[in-house]
């Protein structure tokens, strides 16, 4: 039993040595109430939807990570649209670090969950939207978090 204890509390302390010496600290930023009205969106070109979260980053050299997880119910194509695709911008810009997620016109409803890194922004005041568009080109419109059970746009600036 002695040994045991031994090499638990070497473990504990060694570990907690090696993080302060590497730490890293972090500021949070969640924006939920995501839930809307219909909103109109068109064309094959991503357009913002929905609120924004607004943030100001403290560091130029510090990296933001966007994650999204919420519902959108997409409806009213209009004729020959097959899909609606969604992604998270930082002032209108996508990362190359992230992805999109479509849904299918015969899907109606479905889950968002989008990850992305955005790296080289400059430290200041910066905001955060789901984009949007069809494809191919033409109509649809996006309810986001229908039922208004939790969605969530959460940024980390990492430093």
């Amino acid at each position: 039993m002695k040994n045991y204890l031994y090499y638990c509390l070497l473990l504990f302390f060694t570990t907690n040595l090696a993080f302060s010496q590497g730490e890293t600290r972090s500021n949070y930023w969640v924006l939920g109430g995501l839930n809307t009205a219909p909103l109109p969106r068109g064309g094959n070109v991503y357009g913002g939807l929905g609120p924004v979260l607004r943030i100001n980053k403290q560091y130029d050299d510090s990296v933001i990570e966007v994650t999204v997880n919420t519902t959108a119910k997409v409806e009213n194509f209009s004729r020959g649209v097959r899909t609606a695709s969604f992604q998270v911008r930082i002032d209108g810009n996508h990362s190359t670090i992230s992805n999109n997620v479509p849904i299918q016109k015969e899907e109606g409803t479905g889950n968002i969950s989008i990850f992305a890194v955005f790296r080289n922004l400059p430290a200041g005041n910066h905001e955060i939207q789901i984009y949007a568009k069809t494809i191919p080109s033409g109509n649809m419109w996006v309810t986001l978090d229908p039922g208004g059970y939790g969605g969530r746009i959460i940024a980390k600036e990492t430093f």
